[in-house]
């Protein structure tokens, strides 16, 4: 793809994710707002016939997206080359970023995903307005909690030769309330990372146990929080705007 076709998607792509962006400004923003229908939720079916006994008054819940039909196809494109930048060599990059940090892991976790988004930068400058537009929503809570909430005691698991647990499907949809013109209903937003969320976390696991066979002990987990950015979520998500604002400025403005 040369500069003019990048020029041409990156400015397509800005414009397409523009509501993303004017309406998902802060935290707290709820998500959702897209119905998908043909869509079944996942915890209707968990609940089948007693759905009314745990949620009284509701007889059905609906699916939604935070993007609409026509922004989802640029969304799953811009996760599947992010999942194909981070996901290359990335247990054994994260033992080698940790040598740096000695006896602490949560930082390399960390180095191993800002190494990623940069290199996505540079590999598919064309799809930043579509990452951009992920992190907007939740992105950068995803990569949050797969660093200190699952990846804060994988050490501690490596060592003591405990069974791996994977992220509960449950957590990876965002279920709440809106009231209607039929009353009030419950609706769905899934996670659409939640595969490359395992993914990278069966990856922190791999690293994880390569370096307690090279004698690594677990260290307080107050300590390793004290070197990561205060705002995970605020971190990741301004790294990937500034990503976006220089490759507008190289592609389209310059």
């Amino acid at each position: 793809m040369n500069d003019l076709q990048i020029a041409e998607q990156l400015q397509a792509g800005y414009g397409l994710f523009a509501p993303i962006r004017a309406h998902f400004r802060g935290p707290g923003v709820e998500r959702g707002g897209c119905p998908r229908h043909g869509m079944h939720a996942v915890y209707a079916k968990k609940y089948g016939e007693h759905l009314a006994t745990i949620y009284p008054g509701i007889s059905s819940i609906g699916v939604e997206s935070s993007f609409e039909a026509n922004q989802l196809p640029a969304i799953m494109a811009a996760l599947a080359a992010l999942r194909d930048v981070l996901l290359a060599n990335l247990a054994h990059r994260i033992v080698e970023y940790a040598q740096a940090s000695k006896p602490y892991i949560l930082p390399a976790y960390l180095r191993s995903i800002e190494l990623a988004l940069e290199h996505f930068a540079k590999r598919y400058p064309e799809q930043l307005a579509a990452l951009d537009a992920v992190f907007c929503v939740a992105g950068g809570e995803g990569f949050r909690d797969l660093i200190v909430f699952h990846g804060g005691h994988l050490l501690e698991q490596a060592k003591a030769g405990a069974l791996w647990t994977n992220i509960d499907m449950y957590s990876l949809v965002d279920l709440h309330d809106r009231q209607t013109a039929e009353g009030l209903q419950k609706f769905e937003v899934w996670c659409l990372g939640g595969d490359l969320a395992k993914a990278v976390l069966a990856e922190f696991q791999k690293a994880a146990l390569m370096l307690v066979t090279q004698g690594w002990q677990p260290q307080p987990l107050t300590k390793e929080l004290a070197l990561l950015p205060v705002d995970l979520n605020r971190h990741f998500g301004q790294m990937v705007r500034n990503l976006l604002h220089t490759a507008l400025a190289h592609y389209v403005l310059g």
